[in-house]
Parts: C-alpha cells; sequence; structure tokens
C-alpha cells in the first residue's frame, strides 16, 4: 500500500506541473521548415546538407542585429562592474551552460594575452550539474530552481557582482532560479537572455512571465525561430546567446572593443567559410563508430570546446556519454579527449578550464574538494 500512494503521489504531482513543460507552442521547439527531410539529405548529399545547416546559422545570427543597443548596454554594465573590483558570473543549462564556462575560460586567456590579469579570475561560468555536466549530459538537474539559486551561493555572488543567465528557451528552472535569487541578492539587476518572443514565452509558461515581468531583471529576447535540429541540441539559439554574451563580455576587457564590431566580424566570417570540407570528416567519424570503434581527440588548446561538443552530441545522437574509472562495468564511450601535456585527469581539467575543477557544494568556486 505504501508503494502505491507514493506512486499516486507523484503521478498527482507530475499532473498538477505538467503544464509547465509542455513547450511546444514555443518558437525554439517547433519543426524547422527547411530541415524536414535533412536526415535523408544528409545521406544522399551530405556536402548540401552542411550548407543547409549553415544557411540556418547565419540567418538566425543576423537576428543579434535589431538588439545591438541592448548588448551594448549590457557591455558598460560589464565594464563598470570590472572597474568596481566585482565579479561577472554567467550561468546556463546544458548547451548554454557549457559554453557559460567556455567563455570563463576564453576569458582567463584573453586577459593573460592582453596583459589584464589582475581580470583573470573576474569571470566564473556555471552550468547546471557543476563541471561534471561537461562530459556528461545530465538532464533532471536542470527542473530545480533551488539549484540555480544554490550554486550561485556556493561561487560567492556578492551584493555587487552582475549575473548574465543565458537560456535557449526561456523557461528553464535552474537559470531562472538563478536570476531570481541575483536580483534580490545585488545591487545590480541580473540579465536574462533568451531566443523565444516574449509575448509567446509569457503566454506559454508561467515562470517565464515571472522573470519577464520582474523590474528587477534586464531582459534581451533574441528570437531566432526554430532550431535547425528540433530536440536537446538548442545549435543556433546557443549560437546567438553566445555571440551576444561574448561581444559585450570581450569589448569590456579591451576598452577599444565595441559589440557591433566583434558581431559583424563573426556574421562576415561565417558568411565567408566553406564548410564543405567537413563532409569527409563527418563519413569519417561515421564510418568509425559503423566498425565499433573509437574517436579520439588530442588537443592542448580546444579542450573546452571538444567537451561542450561532445556532451552536447551525445543524447542528441545516442552517443554513449564519456566514462568514469570508478565506475564498475561502465560502457565504454565512442569518443574520447586527451590533452597530450597533462600527467593526469585532474592536471587534465586545468589545462582545459584554466582553473581547478568545482565540484557541486564547493564555495568561492575553490577545488574539486571543496
Amino acid at each position: 500500500m505504501k508503494v502505491r500512494s507514493a506512486v499516486e503521489s507523484k503521478l498527482r504531482q507530475y499532473l498538477e506541473e505538467a503544464s509547465q513543460f509542455q513547450l511546444g507552442l514555443l518558437p525554439t521547439e517547433s519543426r524547422h521548415f527547411r530541415t524536414a527531410h535533412l536526415s535523408q539529405l544528409a545521406s544522399e548529399d551530405l556536402q548540401s546538407a552542411i550548407a543547409l545547416l549553415k544557411d540556418i546559422d547565419v540567418t538566425a545570427v543576423r537576428a543579434i542585429n535589431p538588439h545591438l543597443a541592448a548588448i551594448e548596454d549590457l557591455c558598460r554594465e560589464i565594464g563598470k562592474t570590472l572597474k568596481s573590483g566585482h565579479r561577472i558570473y554567467l550561468c546556463g543549462c546544458g548547451a548554454t551552460g557549457r559554453l557559460s564556462v567556455g567563455l570563463e575560460t576564453l576569458w582567463r586567456q584573453e586577459s593573460i594575452r592582453l596583459g589584464k590579469e589582475t581580470f583573470f579570475d573576474s569571470v566564473r561560468g556555471f552550468i547546471a550539474g557543476g563541471d561534471y555536466a561537461l562530459v556528461r549530459s545530465i538532464e533532471n538537474f536542470e527542473d530545480h530552481p533551488e539549484y540555480g539559486e544554490q550554486m550561485l551561493r556556493d561561487l560567492g555572488f556578492g551584493g555587487e557582482d552582475l549575473l548574465i543567465a543565458t537560456t535557449e528557451g526561456g523557461e528553464t528552472p535552474f537559470v531562472i532560479g538563478a536570476t531570481e535569487f541575483a536580483s534580490r541578492a545585488s545591487q545590480k539587476p541580473p540579465y536574462f537572455l533568451f531566443c523565444n518572443p516574449m509575448d509567446i514565452l509569457s503566454q506559454t509558461v508561467e515562470r517565464s512571465r515571472r522573470v519577464i515581468e520582474n523590474p528587477s531583471i534586464r531582459k534581451i529576447s533574441l528570437p531566432t525561430g526554430p532550431m535547425a535540429l528540433t530536440g536537446s541540441t538548442r545549435m543556433q539559439a546557443t549560437t546567438v546567446l553566445m555571440l551576444a554574451v561574448g561581444s559585450a563580455l570581450f569589448s569590456a576587457l579591451n576598452e577599444s572593443g565595441d559589440p557591433q564590431i566583434l558581431i559583424a566580424d563573426f556574421i562576415r566570417v561565417l558568411e565567408d567559410v566553406d564548410f564543405s570540407g567537413l563532409a569527409p570528416l563527418i563519413e569519417f567519424e561515421n564510418e568509425i563508430y559503423a566498425r565499433n570503434e573509437h574517436c579520439v581527440h588530442c588537443t592542448s588548446n580546444y579542450g573546452i570546446t571538444l567537451l561542450a561538443d561532445t556532451t552536447e552530441r551525445t543524447p542528441t545522437f545516442s552517443l554513449r556519454p564519456f566514462e568514469s574509472s570508478m565506475e564498475s562495468g561502465a560502457i565504454p564511450s565512442w569518443t574520447y579527449l586527451i590533452v597530450p601535456e597533462a600527467f593526469d585527469s585532474k592536471e587534465a581539467w586545468v589545462r582545459v578550464l584554466g582553473r581547478e575543477p568545482r565540484a557541486l557544494g564547493t564555495r568561492g568556486g575553490g577545488g574539486a574538494n571543496g
């Protein structure tokens, strides 16, 4: 009877909350009319499929242009926060979380390159599930707003710090929890960036409406329309969000920088690059998996990018996640990352991130054992 009662309780809870996770009306959750037959196109003419994805990417990033003034405001607020000696926190979940940590890593590299080491630890990026989510997708952590608040607390978020939160659809509970906490905990109103129209989002999701109507939270909506791949991979939305945040962030670090110029340069390069050379690499990787063999990536400089890519592909394409050496009987992954200069896994983490890994519950952003 106790088991039955527990099951019935969970079912009631699900029915009460289900409407808040039915997101089919949101544009970013909709099917893209141009990619309805993408699988068939990729199998028959891979280069045409690559060209199609590029064209959709270009269209999506151009959606930033009407919002350049808001991004410039974000850049100025970042600059003020840095000059006052306080920190910028970047929050995301899944793809946006991995790229938030990626921006932190790039920030550390760029601060050294520009001779501005005093800002080396001024940006802290975090993802739902902690750094562990960089190597294995954690699908349920994102549904808890209290986890977003707790992780922000544990990282030492203070009353003069600035949170920049990114969520592809604008409805992720983890990101919303962190954002609402920041609006109460800091004198600097947090930024909340997403890729659905504000009116549709407000009408569809109550927790999103609460954020949108909160005057203590600054919102930037960058509508991209449907994703090229429907489902867990948010390719175009994540690109747009990280371009917006990255252009503001690095323009603030470089006092002569201008987010409009960085965005224009990115769009120009994206338009000009010929990605058809990826076709033989894609075919080669596919052949490796078909033979039940493994793909090993070896890099000294692009570890964070590879982690973001390979981990994001895992749930979308049913690839096996990275297994842990502490797991007995774990099924081997199909793809691996090697950092040749690293002596052990902890050193590899430090070389990839530019800092020690952060475990859940780590206060002040310290080491992995916090």
